[in-house]
């Protein structure tokens, strides 16, 4: 199996939610299978018109998706990757866990050929919000990170689906 991960902020602008479904159905029709999150914005984007998805959610409420197992592999990992872990409440503790598994999947052991998100840059040129985390842990692992919102990489996205 190929895999993906498909991220982003909440609120996206229409044409590049739009864009993120066109990218999806491209994907899988070359064999991958999408990991994202089931939050709205980029996630549902991702989602919503494929059927070879890996959804993986916080807690059983948030929606369909799978409830990671908490490892001592995955807080290990977000403790050296989330600047502040220590402060996190229980929920946002269990938002960026799911990220873990975004990247290497329920096994912790199959990275994600790429990753693919919109989200604002902040100073240090990281993606901002919950994406950092998943952005962060696909950089420790060497896997390729793109992120729509920066002109380069949503060409470098676009030649590879048409």
């Amino acid at each position: 199996m190929k895999y993906y991960t498909g991220v982003g902020s909440r609120t996206v602008p229409p044409e590049i939610g739009e864009l993120m479904t066109k990218i999806a159905v491209k994907l899988e029709e070359l064999g991958y299978t999408l990991r994202s999150g089931f939050a709205s914005g980029s996630d549902t984007y991702f989602a919503e018109k494929v059927k070879n998805k890996e959804i993986f959610i916080p807690w059983k409420s948030f929606g369909e998706g799978i409830v990671p197992q908490e490892t001592e592999f995955a807080h290990n990992l977000l403790k050296e990757i989330h600047p502040a872990y220590d402060r996190l409440s229980q929920g946002a503790l269990k938002l960026h866990l799911r990220n873990v598994n975004q990247v290497l999947g329920a096994d912790l052991n199959t990275p994600s050929k790429f990753l693919i998100c919109w989200a604002k840059i902040d100073k240090q040129g990281s993606p901002m919000g919950g994406t950092r985390t998943a952005w962060k842990i696909a950089e420790k692992y060497g896997i390729p990170c793109f992120n729509l919102a920066e002109e380069e990489d949503k060409n470098r996205i676009l030649k590879m689906i048409e």
